[in-house]
């Protein structure tokens, strides 16, 4: 009762609101974008804003071809299509996971065989790969956890010696490195994704990124429901026709008009989040020697995108220090429920090992907030908000 008084009279009083998650960041330049395609009244594409942002992340990212997409699911079932799985195919995938990924390879017709986590980045590594491996095994599908990167060499060596495709869901990762080269573009495709709460955002919104140009000409048929339309506006055909399996991929240029101006600031985002992922993370740092909380070890071959930041703590204290943390006005937040616990993964899915250890850490696990536009005085009240949280929290732990 004291607790609910206390919140009641921060919110009502109190001259600090409640920090969110979640606070997305406009520049500006978004709204003159968005108006300037509906005078055009070129409100689909690709030759407009679609194609500037492409072109503009092929640059950025220093790869070989990228198509924008309506979101970043759309994105990952055309991986899936171009990857050619098919029934009776199986694709690892770790079971700590948005659907998406498992519903696109169940729309192929495979099956998606869900795997561990490690709780040092929360990411997949061969050991969990070899686990489930088989002769029904043709993919794999990584996820780059809250934009840090799995261990890309060792799993493409193992990939490339079983013939097995590379899809990396990089939607949380958008600028993040691995031994220098930007994360989607190490695999056979990658996924980004604009939705509203990622790095760079127009609402909703996503890219594939192709890494082998054999793919290139099919992709665009595919984005474009099946049709040689991609052909046909570049002047290689006199009309087009339905020539091959698709759907409606393709996104609005009014959604890229927005985009632009967000890639367009990609680099400034990525640097100022960067900053304040370093500072959480000296901060906690300091805090694991007294207090039972685990932090992301950050290989040294990383450089992360500062998409958010993650603690574990103990899951009969994690309710208590989220509500906690709500009283000293800081929002935090869970993440995913593992795939292979929830109602469709039991019907569609299989596991080859014992994933309790993916379960009790998405028991255990906190995000923290992290915005763009975080001032350093709004970061250092977090932290001191924090500090009182965890005191508060472990100090009564019985």
């Amino acid at each position: 009762m004291i607790s609910k008084l206390k919140l009641f009279f921060n919110k009502s009083f109190n001259k600090n609101e409640i920090i969110k998650f979640q606070n997305p960041y406009f520049f500006g330049t978004e709204i003159k974008n968005v108006i300037s395609t509906i005078k055009s009244k070129e409100l689909i594409g690709p030759n407009n804003f679609i194609e500037k942002c492409e072109r503009l992340l092929e640059k950025q990212l220093v790869c070989n071809n990228v198509l924008l997409t309506s979101s970043g699911t759309d994105a990952l079932e055309m991986a899936c299509i171009l990857a050619n799985f098919k029934p009776g195919d199986e694709v690892l995938m770790p079971s700590f996971n948005f659907p998406s990924a498992a519903t696109s390879v169940l729309r192929c017709g495979a099956k998606p065989v869900f795997i561990n986590i490690n709780p040092s980045d929360m990411n997949l590594s061969i050991n969990n790969i070899k686990k489930s491996i088989n002769k029904k095994t043709k993919g794999i599908i990584i996820v780059h956890y809250a934009g840090l990167s799995a261990p890309m060499s060792e799993i493409i060596d193992f990939a490339s010696s079983n013939k097995l495709i590379i899809i990396e869901d990089a939607a949380q990762a958008i600028y993040s490195k691995y031994k220098n080269k930007y994360l989607g573009t190490l695999g056979h495709f990658g996924i980004l994704s604009f939705h509203q709460t990622k790095n760079v955002f127009c609402g909703e919104g996503g890219a594939l990124l192709i890494n082998h140009e054999k793919y290139i000409s099919r992709a665009n048929i595919i984005r474009e429901k099946g049709t040689n339309r991609n052909d046909f506006t570049k002047g290689f055909v006199s009309k087009y026709g339905w020539v091959d399996i698709g759907s409606s991929f393709l996104p609005s240029s009014l959604q890229a008009s927005f985009l632009y101006a967000q890639l367009s600031k990609g680099l400034i985002i990525n640097n100022k989040r960067k900053a304040i992922f370093k500072k959480y993370h000296d901060f906690f740092t300091k805090l694991t020697a007294d207090y039972n909380i685990s932090i992301p070890i950050i290989d040294t071959n990383n450089q992360y995108n500062g998409h958010f930041y993650w603690i574990l703590v103990p899951d009969k204290i994690r309710s208590k220090f989220l509500n906690t943390a709500k009283i000293n006005l800081i929002e935090l937040t869970t993440h995913f429920e593992p795939l292979h616990d929830s109602i469709a993964g039991k019907k569609f899915g299989v596991s080859y090992e014992d994933l309790s250890v993916t379960k009790l850490l998405s028991k255990q696990i906190i995000r923290i907030p992290v915005h763009t536009q975080m001032t350093c005085s709004e970061q250092k009240f977090i932290m001191n908000a924090l500090h009182k949280t965890i005191k508060e929290c472990f100090n009564n732990i019985n």
